[in-house]
């Protein structure tokens, strides 16, 4: 049986940030979120790292780079609640050029990961691995996964990633990600079905976004960037978490924002 899932690809954020850096690493201590409150008797950490390569980048003219994404969550005690839904804006330093091939999400969900890898190898823009806990199995469980470009239309760009949980009876996972130009940066926003029908929370995950193609002879590339003056900013706007397996100590829902700065500057 297939299920449906959205990895996490949120940036470490919260109401009360504690010593996120410039290199872009974040250790975060939640405010409980019904009633709000300052306890950390149930310590939740989100910990992430975002860069670019090459590590240096032109001030005025975007290049082809390789974006790099990874991070962990957990609690103290306990499984960690569930990624569920983020918002989270880039400044105008990176741009995403989906001209390359598509690869629609009804073969996504339709076709097996080897079928996929296969018929849909134009559209593949990066590549990763993430960790799910489940609450009725001790350990993790790997899930592979790989990134496809799924085209432009409306004003959007979607970003999808598939994925195999795997196991005794792998389950495929397929994610969507809805990009918009807003002022002269992106905005993302990432929707996190249930994992497994709320037995399962990501728990860690490495993302590798890069992709070089040519359209009509001219060079290009998935993903651009320049440094801004002040280097490349994420904002998360809103990030909501949702303890599914009633993990005790941790609030039924807890929501986080904040901003981190990825170093580019000559």
């Amino acid at each position: 049986m297939r299920k449906g899932i959205m990895v996490g690809v949120g940036l470490g954020f919260m109401l009360a940030v504690v010593g996120v850096s410039s290199s872009a690493d974040g250790t975060i201590c939640t405010l409980q979120a019904d009633p709000p409150t300052p306890s950390c008797d149930q310590r939740v950490e989100f910990n992430v790292h975002a860069g670019v390569f090459p590590k240096r980048l032109p001030r005025k003219e975007a290049v082809p780079v390789a974006l790099s994404l990874n991070g962990k969550i957990g609690i103290e005690n306990g499984q960690p609640p569930a990624l569920r839904e983020a918002i989270i804006a880039v400044d105008g330093g990176v741009t995403i050029d989906p001209g390359l091939s598509t690869c629609w999400l009804r073969r996504l969900k339709s076709l097996s990961t080897n079928e996929l890898l296969r018929e849909c190898s134009g559209a593949i823009v990066g590549r990763g691995v993430a960790h799910v806990g489940l609450e009725s199995l001790p350990g993790k469980v790997r899930t592979p996964l790989t990134l496809f470009n799924g085209g432009a239309s409306g004003g959007l760009t979607r970003l999808f990633v598939h994925g195999e949980i795997e196991g005794p009876t792998p389950t495929s996972v397929v994610a969507v990600a809805k990009i918009a130009r807003i002022g002269g940066g992106l905005q993302a926003t990432l929707k996190v079905p249930p994992i497994l029908e709320g037995d399962g929370s990501l728990l860690d995950f490495k993302i590798t976004v890069e992709r070089r193609f040519s359209v009509e002879g001219q060079p290009r590339s998935y993903v651009s960037a320049r440094c801004p003056k002040r280097g490349i900013r994420a904002t998360a706007e809103s990030v909501l978490l949702r303890n599914e397996t009633s993990t005790p100590g941790v609030s039924s829902q807890t929501f986080l924002s904040g901003a981190l700065t990825i170093s580019c500057g000559q």
